[in-house]
């Protein structure tokens, strides 16, 4: 698994255009009348160009009323092109602006989705941090549009605008026109090459920007702690030395970028200064008229203008590349399936719940593959019973019971419920059998009704039953006493109430989901005397109706379960109950005995 994992780390992600676009598919309508609006568009500057080069010719007409009859005329046909520009630039606009939202909001959706299905181990790693996967949603999904709706757009009026040009040129004046398309390539490779450059810039800066975001979620998701060890300074020259590398690098480049932006703008005039020179030449030879010098010059100055347009793109563009070869790269994962391997209706699955049983099960953290935290990990707990697992921090308490949520997967031995290895079971169906309290209650940032009816969201939990749980739960009283009641909002992570309100929010929210398995992860270790006996309670309260598995330092709160698992160093070196491991007078003992003293 491990293996795997590196070797997609370091696929190469290539950007593709029509994978791209495929994403846009259900927009496709917005995209082809955008396309034809661009084309018009396109084609109207090369026709500006020849009604220009007719009204330079009729200005030498010597008859007046002829003057000015043909005057009038091509001045009526500005008017026109003006509000066909007008018409169509609004209409293009409009089409691939509706295609590109879609496309970014299709972006985004799918990102949160693949990064929701994805393992625990994925968010471990140092390149998924919070503030790193909220970067990449908020801005990379809407940079990426730059490569569909407004790329098509541009290169659509540019290629019109040039194609139609050329096919004017070369009726107007063969040579001339040739001459001028010597300069295209170079137009072309300067912006190409202008592109390259930006793209190698975008992705260094890419990768800063999402190192300092996580930095600043780190300081403001932990802001107390900051500020309470007066590590402001620290941080803030952390996320300088962070943002100064790119800023220096580009420093370095900036004269390469500013000489293909140069040469991009300078070719133009380069084109001109020989259209003049040769069409001189060949108006003294009576090959062409004035006004045939007169149409190329103005094709070439709109044609120099749109590829202008189009290399001024290159920084969008090339930021938009590089957003979505992140974004291709996310979508590539082989993310877990959440409706896997079994049918909503299988009987097997769907039925009660009849215990659970380690069976060798061994398992290490992908970020730590040579330290195996359980290894050859054996138990058995059947339905109704209330069994805890005690032991130094590190021996692999917590590890087991991740695994029976499966946040992670085990690579060898079996997790059986149901007669089935849990691998193979529906992992939504898997967990609706589970409620887990941890140690460090974590509350969403809205209210206390909300809080407690997110335990079961697949339905409708009246205020009744809410009620009743948070009554079992030992908060009712203090809920009620509040001047919003059960429509206070809590804040972020719940840090407006206090240690003990949150857990006993948190196992009311646990009892509305009426689980068959409550899992137990040292739920009062941060808490204090008088609120850790007001939690047990509710506990003691919760459990009558599960099975459970307790995690705990505080070995009174263990004594009257049926069996206590000691663990050691991933292994089971002793199980029974209290009076059974008080008698053997072994590891379990000697804890006890040393809680006393």
């Amino acid at each position: 698994m491990f293996i795997k994992n590196e070797i997609q780390k370091k696929k190469k992600i290539n950007f593709s255009f029509l994978k791209l676009l495929a994403l846009n598919k259900p927009e496709w309508i917005y995209i082809l009348f955008g396309c034809i609006t661009s084309l018009i568009n396109g084609g109207i500057e090369p026709a500006f160009a020849l009604i220009l080069s007719k009204l330079v010719s009729v200005l030498d007409e010597c008859n007046l009323s002829e003057h000015i009859r043909n005057v009038n005329f091509y001045i009526i046909l500005f008017i026109v092109c003006g509000i066909v520009m007008l018409v169509t630039m609004f209409l293009q606009s409009f089409f691939f602006s509706m295609s590109s939202e879609g496309l970014t909001f299709r972006l985004r959706f799918r990102a949160c989705q693949t990064m929701l299905k994805n393992n625990v181990s994925w968010f471990d790693r140092a390149e998924n941090s919070t503030g790193i996967l909220c970067a990449r949603l908020s801005t990379e999904a809407s940079a990426v549009h730059e490569a569909t709706g407004v790329l098509l757009e541009i290169f659509l009026r540019s290629f019109a605008n040039l194609a139609i040009g050329i096919i004017l040129g070369l009726y107007a004046s063969w040579q001339l026109t040739l001459l001028m398309c010597i300069f295209i390539p170079f137009l072309i490779l300067s912006g190409w090459l202008q592109t390259k450059v930006l793209s190698r810039f975008v992705k260094m800066d890419s990768i800063a920007m999402e190192k300092a975001a996580n930095i600043v979620a780190q300081v403001i998701q932990n802001i107390r702690t900051v500020v309470q060890l007066t590590e402001e300074n620290f941080f803030l020259e952390k996320y300088k030395q962070i943002i100064d590398k790119p800023y220096k690098k580009l420093k370095l480049r900036a004269h390469l970028n500013a000489l293909l932006f140069a040469l991009a703008n300078s070719i133009s005039f380069f084109a001109q200064a020989a259209l003049f020179s040769f069409g001189g030449y060949l108006v003294r030879k009576n090959y062409i008229l004035f006004e045939h010098i007169i149409l190329i010059f103005s094709i070439v100055t709109f044609g120099a203008v749109s590829v202008s347009q189009s290399f001024a793109m290159a920084p969008n563009y090339a930021k938009a590349r590089s957003a979505a070869k992140k974004l291709f790269k996310l979508f590539d994962l082989e993310s877990q399936d959440l409706d896997n391997v079994q049918s909503r209706n299988d009987k097997e699955e769907t039925k009660g719940f009849d215990g659970i049983e380690f069976n060798n099960v061994t398992f290490a953290y992908e970020n730590r593959s040579d330290v195996t935290v359980i290894k050859n990990f054996s138990l058995k707990i059947e339905p109704g019973q209330h069994i805890a697992l005690i032991g130094a921090s590190g021996c692999g308490k917590s590890t087991a019971i991740q695994l029976i949520e499966r946040f992670y997967d085990y690579s060898h031995g079996s997790i059986i419920m149901n007669s089935k290895d849990i691998r193979q079971m529906n992992i939504k169906e898997l967990r609706a059998k589970m409620a887990l309290v941890s140690q460090e209650a974590i509350l969403f940032d809205v209210s206390i009704r909300d809080n407690i009816k997110y335990g079961d969201l697949t339905r409708n939990i009246s205020d009744e039953e809410m009620i009743l749980a948070a009554q079992r739960a030992n908060i009712h009283d203090f809920i009620v006493r509040l001047p919003k009641g059960y429509s206070t909002m809590v804040g972020s992570r719940g840090l407006q109430l206090s240690g003990g309100e949150r857990q006993r929010i948190a196992i009311a929210r646990v009892l509305v989901r009426h689980a068959n398995l409550l899992l137990l992860d040292e739920p009062t270790s941060a808490l204090d005397t008088i609120n850790e006996k007001i939690v047990q309670h509710a506990l003691d309260e919760a459990q009558q109706d599960y099975t459970s598995i307790t995690i705990a330092h505080r070995l009174t709160t263990v004594k009257n379960c049926h069996v206590i698992y000691v663990i050691d160093r991933g292994h089971v070196i002793e199980s029974g109950n209290h009076e059974q491991l008080m008698n053997q007078k072994g590891y379990y003992y000697k804890l006890v005995k040393c809680s006393q003293t």
